[in-house]
């Protein structure tokens, strides 16, 4: 039986709480990954999405969704600070004698909890609005109202 973390938003599926099936939680993480046939990752989406319903983005639109740098997210979830879904494809491959050997294809779907990335992308815009305040009291011409450390650095200041 897999322990999972626990997750400050968005829920894991009643259908993988006590079940045997082959699903893995990297250490220190709460990135959940589970693979499968393509037949079995229709199911795992089915059950994701009812156990999260409107409530998850794939791990490709995140960047533009919450303004941050792919390896900006990937290093939020390996820390441990954003919950990350992911389906591995497996497939079957003959071997030089039929023998049939399943491999594991570069080929992942990554799913972030919406609510989780809306909850990050306010912080980072709290922590923009010094820098968007200044910008704008410089080219409104109204600089001399910023504390010195948000003034341009010239001849004048």
């Amino acid at each position: 039986m897999v322990e999972f973390p626990e997750l400050p938003y968005g829920r894991v599926p009643n259908e993988w709480l006590g079940s045997h099936a082959p699903i893995e939680v990297i250490a220190g993480t709460r990135w959940i990954v589970e693979r499968g046939t393509v037949h079995s990752f229709r199911h795992w989406l089915d059950e994701l999405h009812r156990a999260n319903p409107g409530d998850l983005i794939p791990m490709q639109w995140a960047p533009q969704y919450i303004g941050a740098s792919r390896p900006g997210i990937r290093k939020r979830a390996l820390a441990g600070r954003l919950t990350v879904f992911t389906f591995a494809i497996v497939q079957p491959k003959k071997k030089l004698l039929g023998k049939v050997e399943y491999r594991e294809s570069r080929e992942t779907f990554d799913y972030l909890l919406k609510s989780e990335c809306e909850a990050w992308r306010d912080l980072l815009f709290e922590q923009r609005e010094d820098e968007r305040a200044a910008f704008f009291a410089v080219r409104e011409g109204r600089e001399r109202e910023l504390p010195k450390g948000h003034r341009k650095v010239g001849k004048r200041s």
